[in-house]
């Protein structure tokens, strides 16, 4: 019975199995936000710069769920280090746009003795669309994130920031100064 199952399910349609593909996306961070201590109630202004990838994975069309693993790597004020992963999940919203949410943890190393663990959890807003040439996808947004240190005494952060697409601020750029220095029309077919 089982082996008949299986050959069964050979035979079905190619048409009905889901083709799932794999979308990269990198960018970096830049945004602001309120540290709070428990032992301490008043708030402090903190900045944040950071990077921020995700590897999703999902059916080869737009406007379908993805999931995968998250990496996020940050600094507060220039004085921390903090290292974070996680789960992912991009909601999409309909043209090319759509929420990212994840949730994590992490290790920081602080200054003040506050280094140790944290948990995360994050959601960003913006253009993310399915790219169907490449297994790199664009992305640009806003983003909200709030941290919580697990170690030590407990303390809040919540930012937020915009994000941008690494490849949009570094390799288009590059490719475009090469070209200029090569000194001719990319698009015109060479001799």
């Amino acid at each position: 019975m089982i082996r008949a199952l299986a050959l069964l399910s050979l035979l079905l349609p190619t048409a009905a199995r889901a083709d799932w593909d794999v979308q990269l996306s990198t960018r970096l961070e830049v945004g602001g936000g309120v540290y709070v201590a428990e032992q301490d109630p008043s708030p402090w202004p903190l900045f944040e710069t950071g990077l921020h990838a995700d590897l999703l994975f999902g059916e080869a069309t737009d406007e379908v769920v993805r999931f995968g693993p998250a990496l996020d790597v940050r600094t507060e004020d220039f004085r921390t280090l903090e290292v974070g992963g996680g789960l992912a999940v991009l909601w999409p919203t309909g043209s090319g746009f759509g929420f990212t949410t994840m949730l994590g943890a992490g290790w920081g190393a602080r200054p003040e003795d506050r280094d140790g663990a944290f948990g995360l959890g994050r959601i960003a807003f913006g253009w993310r669309p399915y790219d169907y040439f490449s297994a790199y996808a664009w992305t640009a947004g806003v983003y909200a994130a709030g941290r919580v240190q697990l170690e030590g005494d407990r303390a809040w952060e919540i930012t937020v920031g915009v994000e941008v697409d690494l490849e949009l601020l570094v390799a288009i750029p590059f490719m475009f100064f090469v070209e200029l220095a090569r000194g001719h029309d990319p698009d015109e077919p060479e001799d």
